[in-house]
């Protein structure tokens, strides 16, 4: 990555999308500034069709 990034960057698995939620909620309310979460919507969508847009939330 540092050939086409020069910041560091961690990768962290948390093991599914519900323990992904308390990181959501933190970038959502700006606790969490410098943190992007990356998620799929396989059936996500379906259990909760209000997804709120967030520039690090990545769906």
């Amino acid at each position: 990555m540092k050939s086409f990034f020069d910041q560091t960057v961690e990768v962290q698995e948390v093991g599914g999308c519900t323990a992904l939620e308390p990181y959501i909620q933190r970038i959502r309310n700006g606790e969490m500034t410098r943190a992007i979460v990356a998620c799929d919507t396989d059936l996500t969508s379906f259990v909760t069709p209000q997804v709120q847009e967030h520039c690090n939330i990545i769906r």
